[in-house]
């Protein structure tokens, strides 16, 4: 079972979708992700020892707004990384299966099932979904954290990427923010 402080962390259990149980929890979701919060690792050491890696024959490092300002060119990053020839056609269907309008058309494929969990009075039973209807598939947008936070604290933020990420390399903080060439 969750322990209520967790429970809170996502704005309940099960997470709420709806914008305002973000909008409560902004400053404490801050808090645990910069360095020393709980979930400090789950962002910092996991960007940072992805960027050790990156040079490996068997790592491509991608970036999510790279593939949102163009979808198809990282579908034929990922074929040629793989050493896989896509036709015209199996491009185009990758590409789209890829795409925002179709992971919210199959949303019921991208939501977290816990059959075995045993905090049943905290899942529907029925569907053994843990998050509710648009809880994973949101927006799709870049940037979207701007809107849950106050300037404050994206300074916070940003202070903390530079001293954390830009104290590494200064590419890596760059790459960090906005993807691009590494």
């Amino acid at each position: 079972a969750h322990t209520d402080d967790f429970r809170n962390l996502w704005g309940g259990f099960p997470p709420s979708d709806k914008a305002e149980a973000f909008d409560v929890a902004a400053e404490q979701r801050l808090q645990d992700v910069l360095p020393n919060g709980i979930l400090s690792t789950f962002y910092f050491d996991y960007v940072i020892q992805w960027w050790k890696s990156r040079r490996e024959p068997n790592v491509l490092l991608l970036h999510y707004s790279d593939a949102r300002k163009d979808l198809s060119g990282t579908v034929s990053k990922v074929a040629k990384f793989l050493d896989v020839e896509l036709t015209d056609h199996e491009h185009s269907k990758v590409t789209q299966r890829c795409s925002i309008d179709h992971m919210r058309k199959n949303e019921d494929m991208f939501r977290i099932s816990l059959p075995l969990n045993k905090d049943t009075d905290k899942w529907d039973r029925h569907t053994m979904r843990l998050i509710s209807p648009s809880g994973i598939v949101r927006t799709g947008r870049i940037g979207g954290g701007k809107d849950l936070f106050n300037d404050d604290q994206i300074q916070r933020w940003i202070k903390a990427e530079e001293s954390v990420l830009g104290s590494i390399d200064p590419n890596l903080l760059q790459w960090a923010r906005e993807g691009g060439e590494h």
